[in-house]
């Protein structure tokens, strides 16, 4: 008998079990075996794209034992990633169902997953119309449904985090990059402070794709607000807020963030122009200008040569500006009314 009769002789789980032993028992040869298993079901009938299917997501299982050795993972991960472009795009949405459960479900999403992850998005979005749940659908939404899966609500922020890191290296449409922006920055107030500097970073990171200033603005204004919340409590209780740990941990997430930014824009040039241009656009604002966030970002942009002149001469207009609002209303007696 020739491999393809072999396996259809074998019962799946049969099949699947054998994979789970050899790799618990450290053996050498279970990426061989996994490789066989794809190799002798080449004929494309449903039987065999099921056994491929179901060795393919058992194996994704397999990368999640935590003693599995480095050579091992390596190996499976390439039989894995070699296999994608080989599956019907039923067969690639139902692998990519398996990565949306294990977002939900996980609070890390593996740094295993990332690549395999990637590329399924990528092969899905280049498959023509399906009917999935009854309708018809091309690759490129399924992927962006995917997409907007991994990163809802029901997903812990440590796993978005990660699977941000994947974004960036997909192709994404316009209308894709500010769908998916426009959900990633309104879980800002909901994450920890501890939490925000890596999850600001990849924002900062996904910019290259598009809307810098829009993320941009997004981080700003959570600062901002921040900032006007922790001012009402000074207000409230100003001895309390000394002591205040939560606001020592925001400070120093304050810090770190800025950091980043300018680490950022140190890289990619183009969000040291867009942050420029969105402190000019809203200089008339100098209540918003000078307050904590965005005047210590300015400062610490304007350390970036490139950045320096536009930065330094919106302070200067905003200062400028504030002051003459100021006098006018200290010499008008119906603006001091």
């Amino acid at each position: 008998m020739d491999l393809a009769q072999v396996l259809e002789s074998i019962p799946l789980q049969e099949l699947l079990q054998t994979i789970q032993n050899k790799a618990k028992s450290g053996s050498k040869d279970v990426s061989a075996y996994i490789r066989a298993i794809f190799q002798g079901s080449m004929d494309g009938n449903d039987e065999s794209e099921k056994r491929c299917r179901e060795t393919f997501k058992f194996s994704l299982n397999i990368l999640q034992i935590p003693d599995l050795s480095a050579t091992l993972t390596s190996e499976i991960i390439n039989i894995l990633l070699l296999r994608i472009d080989m599956f019907h795009t039923s067969t690639l949405m139902k692998i990519a169902e398996f990565f949306v459960d294990h977002a939900k479900k996980s609070n890390n999403f593996g740094n295993k997953f990332l690549e395999i992850f990637s590329k399924v998005l990528s092969c899905l979005s280049h498959r023509d119309t399906i009917v999935y749940k009854g309708e018809d659908k091309s690759g490129a939404d399924l992927k962006k449904d995917i997409i907007m899966c991994v990163i809802s609500d029901d997903v812990n922020i440590s796993c978005i985090v990660e699977i941000i890191s994947v974004l960036k290296d997909i192709d994404l449409t316009e209308d894709e990059i500010e769908l998916i922006i426009d959900s990633l920055l309104k879980y800002l107030p909901s994450i920890d402070f501890i939490e925000l500097p890596s999850y600001i970073y990849q924002l900062l990171l996904l910019s290259s794709k598009g809307q810098r200033q829009k993320i941009l603005l997004g981080i700003i204004s959570y600062f901002v607000k921040q900032d006007g919340e922790f001012q009402q409590q000074t207000d409230d209780d100003s001895e309390s807020l000394i002591c205040n740990e939560n606001e020592i941990t925001y400070r120093q997430t304050e810090g770190t963030v800025i950091l980043m930014l300018s680490v950022s824009c140190r890289h990619d040039q183009t969000i040291g122009k867009e942050f420029s241009a969105l402190m000019k656009k809203v200089g008339h604002k100098a209540e918003f200008v000078f307050l904590p966030f965005p005047f210590a970002a300015s400062l610490s942009l304007s350390q970036i040569q490139s950045n320096r002149d536009d930065i330094f001469d919106t302070l200067k207009k905003s200062l400028t500006t504030a002051y003459q609002l100021k006098t006018k209303k200290d010499t008008s007696l119906w603006m001091r009314e």
